[in-house]
């Protein structure tokens, strides 16, 4: 997701990251009147107190695998799932987003991730999950 965020534009590295680690550690509740909030949670295993239960801490492990992850085999990976990740997040038509994304993840030996991807297409053409470049630089 991270090369593609930034294939795409949508912010610096660390904002990309930020926003990645955001949706996998928060949950989003609903207050009174509807009103939406997005909460930090903790995930299992992590201890009390250390920097990886910080989104600072995760963003710069995010970021350091981003940087050592660099084999050919890594790379090829890397590129299959970072062209289904560009798919979910910008390919307009919502059949051509899913067929993209499906073959892309395959190409990765991924099959295990189309109904996550397909979740977030699904997510994103409901208008669930939106990422825009601007909102990013704020973090």
């Amino acid at each position: 997701m991270l090369d593609a965020m930034l294939a795409l534009g949508l912010g610096s590295e660390r904002a990309c990251a930020a926003a990645i680690v955001t949706n996998m550690i928060g949950a989003e509740i609903f207050g009174p009147f509807g009103q939406s909030q997005y909460v930090v949670t903790r995930w299992q295993g992590t201890k009390t107190g250390t920097r990886a239960a910080t989104i600072d801490g995760r963003v710069a492990t995010l970021r350091e695998k981003r940087r050592i992850y660099r084999s050919e085999i890594d790379l090829g990976w890397r590129t299959a799932m970072g062209a289904a990740f560009q798919a979910v997040l910008a390919v307009p038509d919502r059949g051509q987003a899913e067929s993209i994304a499906m073959l892309a993840a395959t190409m990765a030996g991924e099959e295990r991730e189309h109904a996550r991807l397909l979740q977030l297409i699904a997510a994103r053409f409901s208008g669930h999950f939106s990422i825009q470049a601007k909102s990013l630089e704020r973090v």
